[in-house]
Parts: structure tokens; sequence; C-alpha cells
């Protein structure tokens, strides 16, 4: 039996709305987000694309009366879509979980099964060079993290050191090939795959003073830069 709807929404519904919203007549349209993957609530928002020939990216975000909720429509092209796969992680995501709900030209049942190969496959190794970099980013972030918690707990360096954690995780997945585009989508791979330093990461979460932050953060760096030789002061001085 074909599938005409999509979580509480008709198929055709969704398609009306991206035409209506983006002013144009797609020759695909996608649902993505998570509507496609089942989890929205009556919060959330409806996440579309709309491919369409020959187009530079555009967003339109706006409440649909029609659909009784708020829509997020990219009208983009299917050639930046491919082009953009390898260097656009949450596009990829975004097309590896969506659903088709027009597809007449038959140009999305393409593009959705190479999203999700190329999702699987994890993001390519990174250049030698660009992890040297990488892990003297860690230090760097580290070495102003303590310095800001033995000066005087300000809640600049609060935000700091939550800024900091989010860019470790992100190293440690550039070095370990896991996708990092998304904060739920990082968490989640770590405690896939990184469980350890998941739950050194919730931890870091739940301590509210900067300099048990501080602490916390350096005991991360060593795990993340341990497999690579550890947190060490020559990477200061490798590049």
């Amino acid at each position: 039996m074909e599938r005409t709807t999509v979580g509480r929404w008709h198929m055709d519904a969704l398609v009306d709305v991206a035409r209506e919203l983006g002013e144009c007549d797609p020759l695909a349209v996608l649902v993505t987000g998570s509507v496609a993957l089942g989890t929205a609530t009556v919060e959330s928002d409806i996440d579309l694309y709309a491919i369409v020939p020959d187009c530079l990216p555009t967003r339109v975000f706006r409440r649909s009366l029609r659909l009784g909720a708020d829509v997020d429509l990219w009208i983009i092209d299917a050639g930046y879509v491919r082009d953009s796969f390898w260097n656009n992680a949450g596009l990829l995501y975004c097309f590896a979980v969506g659903i088709p709900v027009l597809d007449s030209h038959g140009i999305l049942s393409s593009l959705v099964v190479e999203a999700k190969i190329r999702y699987a496959a994890g993001p390519r190794p990174i250049d030698p060079q660009i992890a040297a970099q990488l892990r003297h980013r860690i230090v760097t972030i580290l070495d102003d993290c303590e310095r800001m918690a033995r000066t005087q707990e300000r809640p600049d360096t609060m935000l700091f050191s939550n800024s900091a954690l989010r860019t470790i995780l992100k190293v440690h997945c550039g070095l370990t090939r896991l996708w990092s585009h998304d904060d739920r989508v990082i968490m989640a791979n770590l405690r896939a795959y990184s469980p350890a330093v998941a739950k050194l990461t919730e931890r870091i979460l739940d301590e509210t003073t900067v300099t048990g932050r501080a602490e916390l953060l350096r005991e991360l760096g060593e795990l993340v830069l341990e497999p690579h030789g550890g947190l060490l002061r020559y990477f200061q001085t490798s590049l």
C-alpha cells in the first residue's frame, strides 16, 4: 500500500505548503527532522526541502495556518545537494533520515540512498596536518579555560567552558570519524562509540563551578588525545 501520510500530516498537504511558502513549483519535496523520524511533538516544526532547478539555496521559515505548525523550508537544487554531501554534515543527515513526499522525477530517491550510504560510512579521514592542528586547538582551549578559572568565576567564564566542551567534542568526532553537526547527534554517537567520553561529558555538564569544569575539561582533553600521544605540550610547537 502506497504511503499517503507522514506523522499526522498528509503528504499532499506538505507539498502544497512547500509550493505556497516557497512560491515555487518544486520537482521534489523532502520532509526530514523529527517528523520523518517519528519523534515530532505538538511543538515541533516541520522541516522541508523543496528541490527546484538552478536555484541558490534559500531558507523560508514561517508559520503555516494550513498545517498548524512552524515550517522550516529550504529551497535548493539537486546539484548543490549532491556536491555538498561531503562538506555539509547537517544537510547529509537531513537527506539520510528524510522521507520524499513528492518525487515524480525520481530525483530524491537517488539522493536519499546516496545520503544513507555516505552517512553510514562516516566522515572522510582527516589529513594528518589538520589532525595536528586539532590537537593543538584542544591544548590552547584548555590553557585558556584554566587561566580564566584562576582569575574569577564570571558568567562569561562558564559560557566559555561550554564553548570549550563543544569544541573538544567536535575535535574528538573529527579524529575518530564521527559526525558532529548537531549536539544531539554528537551525544548519541558518543554513547554508542565512545562511552567513556560520553560519561565524562555528562559529568562536565552537571558541574556547576568554573574550577571544577576546568579540571574535568582537562581530564576530557587527556582522554580524547590519549590515542594520539596524550595531552602533551609539544603539540603547541609541532606545527
